[in-house]
């Protein structure tokens, strides 16, 4: 975009959507993956859970976000890196679970 381009101020809110529906979505997937529940409970669940803890998802994010651009031009890791990801996602919620206290020394409720 060119500077002082019309297209460019939308840029920025729309990235900024982008990121924070990522952040929603990523919460809310394994909001779902854990717990079963209806559809509207995920969704408002996951969305408190995204935004109680900015922090981590920014984190989360901005990692995801590193690592696609890692397998753009690394093509022989993009095995590895999901199973990585997976991980990383698995203890930094397990860590946000145990703080709400929604799980019990590793147990579910």
């Amino acid at each position: 975009m060119e500077q002082g381009s019309f297209l460019g101020v939308f840029y920025y809110p729309v990235f900024i959507c982008i990121v924070l529906a990522v952040m929603w979505q990523i919460s809310a997937l394994t909001y779902q993956a854990r717990f079963d529940d209806t559809v509207k409970n995920v969704l408002i669940k996951g969305a408190a859970i995204a935004f109680s803890n900015i922090g981590w998802m920014i984190f989360l994010t901005a990692f995801l976000a590193g690592m696609l651009y890692l397998c753009r031009y690394l093509i022989f890791i993009t095995v590895i890196l999901p199973a990585g990801y997976a991980f990383l996602v698995h203890h930094v919620f397990e860590h946000i679970y145990k703080k709400i206290g929604w799980i019990n020394d590793g147990e579910e409720e």
